[in-house]
């Protein structure tokens, strides 16, 4: 539960009045997690796919789920946690970003281009998987990678 605490500090800025409903309600899901020792720090980006998580059941809405940029696959283990029994597609190179990338990004002054994500690969993202049955790694370039996916039409970058 400690863990969880130093999760809600994260959030400042935003009027405890506004916020309680919503930290009663993310505590309720994110406690599934609490025994977890990778619980995440990263306070807006975990409470968002929580939230979304919950709307997404409590709506009926139903289909497979995907994450575009799987890097180590630590963000992934969550989504698998909480769609467990959703197909989940992870959409990556599983080897870093080309340089042709690298220097677009650099050329424009969107990244310095030192970030390296190329200590990855499958087998790494798939081990950290709770349910690795219902997960399907999908290596190549987004969007062209789609073609290996069944049915696409439902896949949102929510990036």
């Amino acid at each position: 539960m400690e863990r969880l605490k130093l999760v809600f500090k994260k959030c400042l800025g935003i009027p405890n009045l506004i916020l309680q409903p919503l930290r009663l309600r993310i505590i309720g899901i994110m406690t599934q997690f609490r025994h977890d020792k990778d619980l995440p720090l990263d306070y807006i980006r975990y409470a968002t796919l929580c939230l979304l998580a919950n709307e997404i059941k409590e709506a009926g809405i139903l289909g497979d789920v995907a994450e575009l940029g799987v890097y180590r696959g630590d963000f992934a283990k969550f989504i698998n946690k909480l769609f467990p029994d959703r197909m989940l597609y992870l959409f990556d190179t599983f080897e870093g970003f080309d340089c042709k990338n690298v220097n677009i990004d650099k050329l424009n002054d969107y990244s310095d281009g030192t970030q390296d994500f190329t200590n990855t690969n499958i087998e790494t993202v798939m081990k950290k998987m709770t349910n690795p049955n219902f997960c399907k790694a999908v290596k190549g370039f987004f969007p062209d990678s789609l073609n290996q996916v069944p049915n696409p039409g439902g896949v949102h970058n929510g990036a």
